[in-house]
């Protein structure tokens, strides 16, 4: 896995390296590529953007 360098402010946010949570991963997303599923949307593009731009709406206030 490569990784890319972080900058000096970002190191601060990040959690130490644990080799045991990347193999984890891994193989959750070996076996998940074994039986692949087909995604189903439930809602529309419409729908989906909307709901988005309240996310980021909310986000906003929250942040401002």
């Amino acid at each position: 896995m490569v990784r890319a360098p972080l900058r000096a402010q970002d190191q601060a946010l990040v959690t130490p390296f644990d080799p045991r949570l990347e193999n984890d991963i891994e193989a959750y997303i070996a076996a998940s590529n074994d039986e692949p599923r087909l995604f189903a949307w439930t809602e529309s593009a419409e729908e989906i953007l909307a709901s988005i731009g309240r996310y980021c709406l909310r986000t906003l206030d929250a942040t401002a």
